[in-house]
């Protein structure tokens, strides 16, 4: 019953993702093509600060709603009522410090931008419960949705404002226009209508697991935007927006269709939380499906970084080859770590998390500090440099926590790594052979190539894997 509510699920998730990243993904390349790295490099900078208080207000309510399993009205209004608190506060907080976040900086558009990125905070409050109640129950259709409207909403306003010559405001209006549109259909969607209420105790479960949730969210944050905080006070803002549009290109894959898997998994998880040896079961699947998915993509991206940046960007963007081509090698191995977070979460191993996120900060945090010496490619190099370390100290960790032997974690991921390396060394020789021809022909050659290689290949060494995607396809 649970695997049929799961495909059944992904198969809504999948949908909602396919039509709104494709039409996402083209405006968004759209949007560079219209604006300049510096109005990347505001928004980069004030993101860092946003998103941070954001993980306060979201990272952890949602999962404490879905993972509860005695939930009333009582309960929820009180939860209710602390969010509006928590979110009041965050924008009050965020609003109240623009001024001196721009001041810090030095940059007058960062306070503009910050300033009214906070009334987000005022939206969100409204958000959380609805889609939250709509997700335990595993309705993704509803979710894919809402997402389908929002997504399209803010990604087409946002070009024709950018068209307009808006700047950097095309990219803060967009974002609040899908919060709004996100928000409204939440709540005619949602399964139950709550108000908040006095009942501060019955919720007093949820705001602790919520809170422990949101404190690792907050840290694995600062660990995954740090690099443009601490290179915002040292590099120029065109070196920010050329740096913060190869993280955004290397990390699409990871930040479009992780986010579904995580929405999925999360309730999945919570219903077999109570036998660990189903949850590590299904934990070494997802890996090893994830990864023989993921590691074409963003091998292929990096292989191509020179030509892509190219074609679809044009020459004032192209600092971010290097960045582009050095981010999208580690990126596999970040999608693999945040696999593990739902598990963890739905067994109530959050300390672990926690722990985990720490440990990736410290090492991450060195790195950088070394890496933004030698400017935005030195950055990218912290990355190769310092990830790959600070992630096998934790999936030592992780698979001690959920009973998986490391040795058949290795086994589950290592060929998708080896068959990948064999792709990426064929497209680097296409591009060697076709070294005259102009780079969209050698663009669309390397990609066609680089799949037949890896389908190829996958299918004569990896066959049972391969089979299983087809089989969790039908």
């Amino acid at each position: 019953m649970l695997r049929e509510q799961v495909i059944h699920s992904m198969k809504w998730v999948a949908f909602g993702k396919a039509i709104t990243q494709i039409i996402r993904w083209s405006t968004t390349f759209l949007v560079i093509r219209l604006l300049v790295p510096s109005d990347y490099g505001v928004i980069a900078i004030a993101d860092f600060f946003i998103s941070f208080l954001w993980l306060f207000s979201i990272a952890g309510a949602g999962t404490a709603v879905i993972k509860s399993h005695d939930l009333t009205k009582e309960s929820l209004g009180g939860f209710f009522t602390v969010i509006l608190i928590l979110n009041f506060f965050l924008f009050l907080l965020l609003w109240g410090s623009s001024g001196y976040i721009g001041g810090y900086y030095n940059n007058l558009d960062v306070t503009d931008v910050i300033a009214v990125s906070a009334f987000c905070f005022l939206i969100i409050a409204f958000h959380i419960i609805p889609s939250a109640l709509i997700a335990k129950e595993m309705d993704f259709k509803k979710l894919a949705y809402i997402e389908i409207v929002s997504q399209l909403s803010g990604a087409f306003s946002t070009l024709y404002m950018a068209y307009l010559g808006m700047g950097f405001w095309a990219l803060v209006y967009g974002q609040i226009l899908r919060l709004l549109i996100m928000t409204l259909l939440s709540n005619i969607y949602s399964p139950m209508h709550v108000w908040p209420n006095l009942h501060l105790r019955k919720a007093k479960k949820m705001v602790l697991f919520g809170g422990t949730v949101s404190v690792e969210s907050v840290v694995f944050h600062v660990y995954t935007q740090m690099d443009v905080a601490i290179a915002g006070l040292i590099l120029a803002t065109s070196e920010i927006g050329a740096y913060s549009v190869a993280m955004l290109v290397a990390a699409i894959p990871l930040s479009k269709i992780m986010p579904s898997v995580k929405q999925v998994a999360m309730p999945a998880y919570t219903k077999v939380n109570k036998d660990i040896k189903v949850v590590a079961k299904y934990c070494l699947k997802s890996q090893r499906i994830a990864m023989f998915l993921m590691v074409p993509i963003f091998f292929g991206l990096s292989s191509v970084a020179n030509t892509l940046v190219t074609v679809v960007f044009e020459n004032r963007w192209e600092g971010a080859i290097v960045p582009l081509t050095l981010l999208c090698l580690i990126m596999p191995l970040r999608a693999s770590e945040e696999l593990f977070s739902p598990a963890l979460k739905a067994t109530g191993k959050t300390g672990v998390l926690l722990t985990n996120t720490t440990i990736i900060f410290l090492i991450m945090l060195a790195s950088i500090l070394v890496g933004v010496r030698y400017g935005i490619d030195g950055l990218a190099m912290a990355w190769v440099c310092g990830f790959p370390v600070a992630f096998f100290l934790i999936v030592n960790r992780v698979t001690r926590t959920l009973g998986i032997s490391f040795a058949d974690y290795v086994r589950a991921i290592r060929m998708p790594f080896i068959i990948g390396l064999v792709m990426y060394g064929s497209v680097e020789l296409v591009e060697i052979i076709m070294g005259g021809f102009s780079p969209l022909v050698v663009l669309i050659t390397s990609i066609i190539v680089g799949a037949m290689v890896y389908v190829s290949v996958s299918w004569a060494f990896n066959r049972s894997v391969f089979q299983e995607v087809i089989q969790l396809r039908n």
